[in-house]
């Protein structure tokens, strides 16, 4: 019987990474050092998450003025208790992951393992300054869409409602 040998996958550098060893964030002039994302991270961006969204509702009720009816309010509180009581769907987590904002926020996450002094804002205006956002975006959502055994490209899922889906 012929033997199989199985070749060792070459990874690029990225977030994909982040699922094993650590490796090299570079934001200018600074080197950061992105560590394994933690089910605890994870945990933290989902409630990161349901916080944009309760943050988008209140926003959004404070434009109807000071005084709410009492429907209003108890709309309000009803969609909040919804936000903050379920559980966020793995689409749905990644696709606030592939995000800008989320995608800044998952690299914190990762990076403050190493670098625990490093603050949320600081390192969105790294990132911004460093004009890599788009890049880090790329790679974040890179972690998403890994390659099968034989080297090819996973298929797209089906695009539907007469969307298109761009490569």
């Amino acid at each position: 019987m012929a033997e199989r040998r199985h070749k060792r996958k070459k990874v690029a550098p990225g977030p994909a990474m982040a699922v094993g060893s650590p490796f090299p964030i570079e934001l200018g002039e600074e080197k950061f050092w992105a560590s394994q994302l933690t089910l605890n991270d994870f945990g933290q961006f989902e409630n990161w998450v349901k916080g944009q969204r309760v943050a988008q509702i209140l926003r959004g009720f404070e434009a109807l003025g000071d005084k709410l009816t009492i429907d209003q309010e108890m709309l309000q509180s009803n969609m909040i208790r919804d936000i903050t009581t379920a559980s966020l769907s793995p689409v749905d987590l990644v696709n606030e992951m592939s995000s800008l904002s989320g995608a800044i926020y998952i690299i914190w996450l990762s990076l403050k393992h190493k670098h625990p002094g490093l603050v949320l804002e600081e390192m969105r205006e790294k990132i911004q300054n460093s004009g890599a956002a788009l890049d880090l975006v790329t790679r974040v959502s890179g972690l998403f869409n890994t390659d099968d055994d034989e080297g090819k490209k996973s298929p797209d899922p089906p695009v539907t409602n007469g969307q298109t889906g761009t490569k």
